[in-house]
């Protein structure tokens, strides 16, 4: 085949358009494939999510999952290989305990980002009494997590004192003490105000 000059008439044969066409289609193939490969999450514990809170969200920020931006029935391929996107909003405590990501990176308004949603992660905590082993949203606040006796992210290491504090927490933890203490007396708290439960040792609890 040889170049030829705008305005110049072509005659091809068949079999040397269709080639034509056959590549044309494979670099389009292929550069859907990279597009998709570029905004699917890069490993497991990471998913795809959109900021429909009404303010952009810092990396390392928090959303609380509202749900998806499109269901399956509408892309099953991607959905079933990763490519889902969740619909990320201002943090609630009452709706979004244990169903939060954390920001991997900056995300505008409306915009769609990468978060991880499963596994250790840095992120900031408000340390509301030291030894708080758990953490889970704050209300109303995309820019931290919160401590507790009980959540569903284990706070691995935080940095000392109380307040807004640097942390590594383990997204989708259980709530659980690790290794109960065979010395000591538990028992199951509850605050049935907060729709909140967890595990106590009997001298932690009030007189």
């Amino acid at each position: 085949m040889e170049r030829v000059r705008v305005g110049q008439r072509v005659r091809l044969p068949a079999a040397t358009w269709n080639r034509v066409l056959d590549g044309t289609e494979t670099a389009e193939r292929l550069a859907k494939s990279a597009d998709a490969g570029r905004f699917r999450p890069s490993y497991a514990g990471m998913v795809l999510v959109r900021n429909s809170s009404g303010a952009p969200v810092n990396r390392l920020g928090v959303l609380g999952i509202d749900g998806v931006e499109f269901a399956r029935a509408d892309n099953p391929d991607e959905f079933d290989a990763g490519g889902f996107v969740l619909t990320g909003g201002t943090p609630d405590a009452d709706l979004h305990a244990g169903r939060f990501v954390v920001t991997a990176e900056p995300i505008a308004d409306g915009a769609v980002g990468h978060a991880y949603a499963v596994g250790l992660c840095a992120a900031k905590v408000h340390i509301v009494a030291a030894g708080d082993a758990w953490a889970d949203v704050a209300d109303a606040d995309a820019t931290q997590l919160t401590s507790g006796p009980a959540g569903s992210a284990r706070i691995v290491y935080a940095d000392a004192g109380t307040g807004s504090q640097w942390a590594v927490v383990q997204l989708a933890a259980s709530g659980l003490p690790p290794v109960p203490d065979p010395a000591k007396d538990y028992i199951l708290a509850h605050d049935t105000a907060a729709g909140l439960c967890w595990i106590e040792t009997t001298d932690e609890c009030p007189p």
